[in-house]
């Protein structure tokens, strides 16, 4: 599953479906060229569970991505069809996977991860790098990062 998720497709779609609001955590070739309609034959592709092992994968917010990782398995032959499990709370699918009610999740960072382990005691093991989300410095006042270092330290 983790090979399928780090393939070449996934990054491909992660990177056109979201315009660098998300960005692979893993290798990928950086040079790559796909079609316009790229993005909606995957959002399209469609998979059946007939034969196949069901893995269910517990995610926050949107599942999009794991049609991408399906297009691959079913391109392997793995034999597996992923089940996303949406949750509404960020508490919720650690909790789902220690219990057994999920088989994997995707949803978090490594140090939020840790602080669940510590604080709830859950026996989880990170096992792979998905994808990473760069966070942006907004300011209403501050107009560069140049402006911004003049003024570190300074009151406002």
């Amino acid at each position: 599953m983790v090979k399928a998720y780090q393939s070449q497709l996934v990054a491909e779609y992660t990177l056109e479906k979201n315009k660098e609001s998300s960005i692979p955590a893993f290798d990928y070739d950086k040079n790559y060229k796909v079609d316009a309609d790229f993005v909606d034959k995957i959002e399209g592709y469609n998979s059946s569970k007939d034969g196949k092992k069901v893995i269910k994968v517990g995610v926050c917010g949107t599942a999009d991505v794991w049609k991408a990782v399906q297009k691959v398995l079913d391109d392997e032959n793995a034999g597996l069809y992923i089940e996303p499990v949406i949750f509404d709370a960020y508490n919720l699918p650690n909790e789902a996977l220690n219990s057994g009610e999920i088989d994997l999740n995707a949803f978090q960072h490594k140090a939020y991860l840790q602080s669940e382990i510590d604080s709830q005691g859950y026996k989880l093991t990170p096992i792979g790098d998905t994808s990473s989300a760069p966070l942006t410095l907004y300011s209403k006042k501050v107009k560069s990062v140049d402006e911004l270092k003049a003024l570190a330290g300074k009151k406002q």
